[in-house]
């Protein structure tokens, strides 16, 4: 079961809704994935998302912090831009992705075994040491007319970030060859 987290109060946070359907759908054809995605306050990009992937993909109805973290504890990958939901699944220690538009990785992303993924990592607006600090924070708006700073992150490089933790999963769930 593989979680995505596709939603941020901050737009500049997001990674494209399409890249999210086809990690979903990779994840589904290769894995046998159930995709469960997360809405937070944008119910419409969840369902969008969901519908594209289609199969067995699922909505995680919204409720309370502790039914997320229910959830996410019984994932085996949750894949999230850069938000609450993706710190709750790492504490969780569930493998998790976070992709990092205007926060630096280095400073608030998770521990390894967690990846996180950085976009546009040459940005000469970002602000190490405080986020909050950077032109594009408080005003959504990225000085070099990006979307978001995520859209750099290669639905590749996710895939390959996956792989690391979910060829891991199948290889423990494999049963013992029988001796010959």
């Amino acid at each position: 079961m593989v979680f995505l987290i596709p939603d941020s109060a901050m737009p500049i946070k997001r990674w494209s809704t399409q890249n999210f359907v086809t990690v979903g759908k990779a994840l589904q054809q290769k894995y046998n994935a159930t995709i469960v995605v997360t809405g937070g306050d944008d119910q419409e990009m969840a369902r969008q998302i969901k519908a594209e992937i289609g199969k067995t993909a699922r909505i995680w109805q919204r409720g309370t912090l502790r039914e997320l973290a229910a959830g996410l504890s019984q994932a085996d990958l949750a894949i999230a831009v850069d938000t609450g939901p993706a710190h709750l699944a790492a504490a969780l220690n569930v493998p998790t992705i976070t992709l990092f538009g205007p926060a630096w990785h280095e400073r608030y992303g998770q521990p390894a075994p967690h990846i996180n993924l950085q976009g546009y990592s040459e940005c000469s607006e970002r602000v190490v040491r405080n986020f909050t600090e950077q032109s594009c924070w408080y005003s959504g708006v990225c000085p070099f007319n990006w979307h978001s700073c995520t859209e750099d992150i290669s639905v590749e490089s996710v895939l390959a970030a996956a792989a690391k933790f979910l060829d891991r999963q199948e290889e423990l769930d494999d049963p013992p060859l029988p001796p010959f």
